[in-house]
């Protein structure tokens, strides 16, 4: 599960990223980013452990 969150920010950020422009996203911006893309799995992370138990 690690690893597919870990593939998941990657991809998710890039797209994002290169949607909206590099020279447009500020450090801060990318912050508010990364924090709300990590909320985002932690919950889809816990709702998916309850919906398939026999997933390590």
């Amino acid at each position: 599960m690690a690893f597919t969150n870990y593939v998941a920010q990657s991809i998710i950020g890039t797209i994002i990223i290169s949607i909206i422009g590099l020279e447009v996203v500020s450090p801060k911006d990318i912050l508010y980013i990364a924090v709300l893309i990590y909320f985002i799995q932690t919950f889809l992370a816990q709702f998916g452990s309850n919906s398939f138990p026999w997933d390590p």
